[in-house]
């Protein structure tokens, strides 16, 4: 195995309960596939006033709750902490406007122009010096943005889909039109070239940095870079992607790294506008790392149930156990060099105790629930904090494994 040396991305000094914000992510996933937008004050909650109107949180803390609004240049935040006598602890934020959070959905302001918004969530790394009760507390506040989430009057799918279409930045093609999200128009520069097929290439301009390549889209493309079929005047044309490795120095800051990392990610946004199609069937997009940039961004977990994909990234320090229950658990380790292997979490196909994120059609059409179990960290006393930055990353990218599943055509998020 080669020398220890993980990309530095998006890490941070996390102490506490990781595991924890990763299943209030997975929550929130949920909630928002399944709410219902309130229309009056809820029963037990109470109203923070917003840019788009009131939010609503549970009332039980208003005696350990302060909030902190902030104007930025493209979006208003709001921050959320919980004071206690041991301490005060910022636990999430809500945005709205633009930035690279996880987006929760599209909400109207009183004027009925759409906002964005987004949750920031917070590693409670400075509470474990807490008195027991003060922890319970902030840990709890924290968990009830789930509260605020399913009350948040977000629009459905087909009334955001104006807003979405006006954001795009439009490529035009010989092949038709590109799109590729409005957010990144200052700091993105597309370039087309013939050679001999037609390539659109994506380049990324952040910060003082020098343009960094990002990935380019193919047309005519042959091989492993081929990620489906465009119909085109009745014939169909080959199209490819081609994703360039992002390599930080230490001179990026951590905003500069993490915008240029969503920037490619944004590829798939423009993939899954694109109708394509595979010879016998039609292609559902779930990725650019997935199908043909496999070896450098995605691997593939064969189930008896369905496939998943994790960052390829993490080959060598992640060992995956498929189907080892009849209920098939997926189970995923950190195995990091000269350690034990460290559980992280598991994926169950079947009935369990927790609610499940989504489902799979089974051989006989019935849909069978997918839970997540997190494990809690037993790292040694000789763990370094790098050794631990590296577990929590792997750990972080639960989600990306999560939002490919969403893309499979045997997964939904409602049991109908």
């Amino acid at each position: 195995m080669d020398e220890f040396k993980p990309r530095k991305r998006n890490t941070g000094k996390i102490i506490l309960i990781v595991a924890v914000v990763l299943i209030l992510a997975v929550a929130v996933l949920w909630i928002i596939a399944t709410r219902r937008s309130a229309m009056r004050t809820p029963e037990g909650g109470m109203a923070v006033t917003s840019p788009v109107g009131k939010l609503y949180y549970p009332e039980k803390w208003k005696d350990q709750l302060r909030t902190e609004k902030k104007e930025l240049d493209n979006s208003q935040e709001i921050a959320f902490y919980s004071v206690t006598e041991s301490g005060e602890a910022r636990i999430f934020d809500v945005i709205f406007g633009d930035c690279t959070e996880l987006f929760l959905g599209v909400v109207k302001n009183s004027e009925n122009q759409s906002k964005n918004v987004y949750l920031r969530v917070y590693e409670l790394s400075d509470i474990n010096k807490w008195k027991e009760a003060d922890r319970l507390v902030c840990m709890a506040m924290q968990e009830d943005l789930n509260y605020l989430v399913a009350h948040l009057p977000l629009l459905e799918q087909s009334e955001t889909q104006q807003k979405t279409e006006y954001a795009d930045i439009p490529i035009d093609t010989p092949y038709g039109q590109l799109h590729y999200p409005g957010q990144w128009k200052s700091m993105i520069r597309i370039e087309q070239k013939t050679h001999p097929e037609l390539r659109v290439s994506f380049f990324g301009k952040v910060e003082d940095l020098p343009e960094i390549p990002l990935f380019d889209i193919s047309f005519g493309a042959t091989g492993e870079n081929a990620i489906g079929i465009l119909e085109f005047d009745g014939n169909g044309i080959s199209v490819g992607v081609t994703a360039y490795p992002i390599e930080p120095t230490e001179m990026w800051s951590q905003k500069c790294t993490d915008t240029l990392f969503a920037m490619q990610d944004d590829m798939n946004y423009l993939i899954q506008r694109l109708e394509l199609k595979q010879v016998e069937e039609q292609f559902i997009p779930a990725s650019a790392y997935a199908q043909p940039q496999a070896a450098e961004g995605a691997m593939k977990i064969v189930t008896s149930f369905c496939d998943l994909e994790f960052p390829a990234k993490w080959e060598d320090y992640v060992k995956i156990e498929t189907d080892i229950q009849e209920n098939g658990r997926v189970s995923f380790f950190a195995v990091l060099p000269g350690r034990e292997q460290l559980p992280i979490f598991d994926i169950v196909f079947g009935d369990t105790e927790k609610k499940a994120v989504g489902y799979v059609r089974g051989q006989d059409t019935e849909k069978i629930p997918v839970t997540v179990e997190m494990h809690t960290f037993a790292f040694e006393t000789d763990w370094t904090e790098e050794e631990k930055s590296t577990v929590y990353r792997i750990a972080e990218d639960l989600n990306f494994l999560l939002t490919k599943l969403t893309k499979n055509p045997r997964y939904s998020q409602d049991i109908q």
